[in-house]
């Protein structure tokens, strides 16, 4: 009997401590949502978790601070903001112009890759017809570089360059086996231009990059023309002038890309030899 009422006692002891420990914990909800509220700006909200979000915003946005329209430091950033605008926007033309310059010089090479040793003229007066119009289009690139610095915008149209010179010395392998200087480039786009148009100078690496790029058209051409007695000879000992020449060049005034147009250059010319020594 004792036992019984002990064991009920202490039943209704751990009773009445889980009630007291409920109420206890319902009495700290709103305390605890009071507190939420309180760091959290109002329901809804979280609080911020680290400095980033206090000063970005939960979505990485920067919060937009009041700027002060009295402030003398302001117009000068307005002006600031202005200029980096209009640069952007010109480096974006001359990157499509350029792209333009690409695809057409494109082309023309692949229109003189027809070549077999008979139609040579024909071909050369189709493509001094496209020609006509990448001329018209590098003549714009002048235009908007003039008043500027060029090599500012030297990446912007760099590779159009590159396209181009590929194309013209191509061709002019093809009409008569030379190979034109930068000066023959130029003046053969500004050929007719005004006295007052403005004018632009190939850059040197565009025009050695360019005959690199070379290199491997006349590859392509001598396959082309495998079975010719004359044609791979020919392309033969130009591509191992223009190889030759290449090596020349000192390490120190080698640009970028260099090193893999050269490994490029190699193994076109390894390929020609082969086919010439078959």
């Amino acid at each position: 009997m004792d036992t019984s009422r002990d064991n009920e006692e202490q039943r209704n002891s751990t009773a009445a401590a889980t009630a007291t420990e409920a109420q206890a914990t319902e009495q700290q909800k709103p305390e605890a949502k009071q507190e939420h509220k309180r760091y959290s700006g109002g329901a809804g909200k979280r609080r911020p978790h680290s400095h980033h979000e206090q000063r970005h915003g939960a979505h990485g946005k920067r919060a937009k601070a009041d700027l002060d329209p009295n402030n003398p430091m302001l117009p000068h950033f307005v002006e600031y903001a202005k200029i980096l605008t209009d640069r952007q926007d010109q480096r974006e033309r001359l990157v499509k112009l350029s792209r333009d310059v690409t695809i057409a010089s494109k082309r023309v090479i692949f229109l003189l890759q027809r070549y077999n040793g008979t139609n040579a003229e024909t071909l050369i007066a189709q493509a001094n017809e496209k020609l006509a119009s990448i001329h018209a289009t590098i003549r714009a690139i002048a235009k908007e570089l003039d008043g500027t610095d060029p090599a500012m915008h030297h990446r912007a149209y760099s590779p159009g360059m590159q396209e181009y010179i590929e194309a013209i010395t191509f061709m002019a392998y093809i009409k008569d086996g030379s190979l034109p200087s930068p000066e023959d480039i130029a003046a053969l786009i500004f050929d007719g231009a005004g006295d007052d148009d403005p004018r632009m100078a190939i850059v040197s690496t565009d025009y050695i990059l360019g005959i690199a790029d070379l290199t491997g058209e006349l590859m392509r051409l001598c396959i082309n023309n495998a079975t010719d007695n004359t044609i791979p000879f020919q392309i033969c000992e130009r591509m191992r002038d223009i190889y030759e020449g290449f090596l020349s060049i000192s390490p120190k005034m080698r640009m970028k890309d260099f090193e893999k147009k050269m490994e490029v250059m190699g193994n076109s010319l390894r390929k020609v030899e082969k086919r010439t020594h078959t």
